[in-house]
């Protein structure tokens, strides 16, 4: 991808996002939680692409696909007030839909269409499919640790915002927000594997689902990303402190020093 496609495309993004906006104030500040999310996960996406030192075009590339990842997010939560996708859409399909509606591709190279389009679908699936090979696969798999790693931030600072005051808080809250952590989500993060969304239960639930995405990491920078900004650790913070899920914890903090020490 050439820099002035990349400028096109984050010309497209602001000027789609203007549009999205109206006078409901809880639509507003969820939007633009995204909007910033979108425009995160696209600096992240250089971050990874820059310590894998990819050629400068797939630099492009891979910062094009963190910037349009999440674009049906914005659609979504227009019509349905809502970022579940099993009480909404599938949001990955729908950013295929408004970028072929709007032939935001238009101009750019087929392979690295079918790149953008399969990254944008895939980002956020539970297990990836096993067709994909070659830069689509490796592109996904970029994506889908970018986002995470900003995922990370947002889970963070919004609890932060919502204990600061609850009443001015204006963002979506899909689960309680106390309510322990189910025996089916610390039993899947100590035996290391992908929790089942449907399972969630509570935002402890969810902090705990969301650290077992570490291992789903599937570059270094990636785990070294989330280690050195102490994302993890603060996350834990916001756990309940019973053996159970400390054990969790700490099943994940060991994976993480297993994965950084064979890098060495």
């Amino acid at each position: 991808m050439e820099k002035t496609q990349l400028v096109n495309l984050q010309q497209w993004f602001d000027t789609y996002l203007k549009g999205m906006y109206g006078s409901d104030e809880f639509i507003n500040a969820n939007l633009k939680l995204k909007e910033e999310h979108c425009i995160r996960t696209a600096s992240e996406m250089r971050y990874l692409a820059d310590s894998l030192n990819l050629p400068q075009e797939e630099k492009y590339l891979a910062e094009a696909i963190g910037l349009l990842h999440d674009i049906g997010r914005f659609e979504q939560f227009v019509v349905y007030q809502t970022y579940n996708d099993g009480r909404s859409t599938n949001h990955g399909r729908l950013g295929i839909k408004v970028l072929r509606e709007d032939f935001v591709l238009e101009g750019i190279d087929q392979q690295e269409m079918s790149v953008i389009e399969t990254s944008v679908e895939y980002h956020g699936v539970k297990l990836v499919p096993s067709g994909l090979s070659g830069k689509r696969l490796q592109f996904t798999r970029l994506i889908r640790d970018a986002d995470k790693i900003d995922i990370f931030v947002v889970v963070r600072d919004n609890y932060k915002q919502y204990l600061a005051d609850p009443q001015k808080y204006r963002i979506e809250i899909e689960f309680p927000l106390k309510g322990g952590c189910s025996p089916e989500i610390i039993n899947a993060v100590l035996k290391g594997e992908p929790v089942d969304y449907r399972l969630v239960r509570s935002m402890d639930d969810f902090r705990l689902l969301q650290m077992g995405w570490v291992f789903d990491m599937n570059f270094v920078p990636s785990i070294r990303r989330v280690k050195e900004r102490g994302l993890l650790d603060e996350i834990a913070q916001m756990l309940p402190q019973n053996p159970d899920v400390q054990g969790a914890v700490q099943r994940i903090m060991s994976y993480v020093e297993e994965r950084l020490a064979k890098a060495v």
